[in-house]
């Protein structure tokens, strides 16, 4: 198209061919020399963006480093926490069963004390009417003693 258009209608006005082919040539060499201009241009233009692109990233991985690191750190102390309920369920657990222990052995010494508890309520009673008639005998064998006589039932109780 450029040639048809443009060329040819010039070298038809021209005279002189030698300069309209210098000029071709120039016109092709510049072509080429805007070709390769632009395309280091476009290549350095990739490589800004690229570069650009790479700090970005590299914020961001940074930032994502960051990030893991605190992340690493909380799992430690959970993990320290973790540790410290557990020995605190241990320790739970072995008071519990401690606790059972001990609950067990109450309970077998309330069912003794159950078992002994009216033979021993019985020999109370007796001992404390045996005690308490006792008294009466003795009170009235000192008030007969004062009178200098002598009390027949304190010597069959005795």
């Amino acid at each position: 198209m450029y040639k048809n258009l443009f060329l040819n209608k010039i070298m038809r006005s021209s005279k002189n061919k030698k300069v309209i082919l210098r000029n071709k040539s120039f016109i092709v060499t510049s072509i080429i020399l805007e070709f390769i201009v632009a395309s280091i241009v476009a290549a350095a233009g990739l490589n800004a963006a690229g570069v650009t692109m790479a700090a970005i990233n590299s914020g961001k991985i940074e930032n994502g480093m960051k990030e893991i690191s605190q992340q690493a750190k909380k799992s430690e102390e959970l993990e320290k926490k973790i540790d410290l309920v557990d020995k605190a369920v241990r320790n739970l657990r072995a008071d519990f069963e401690n606790m059972v222990i001990h609950l067990e052995t109450h309970e077998m010494d309330f069912m003794e004390l159950k078992k002994k508890h009216s033979a021993s309520t019985f020999a109370i009673s007796c001992i404390t009417t045996r005690l308490l008639f006792a008294k009466h005998i003795i009170q009235e064998t000192t008030r007969e003693w004062k009178k200098e006589k002598y009390l027949q039932p304190s010597l069959i109780f005795f």
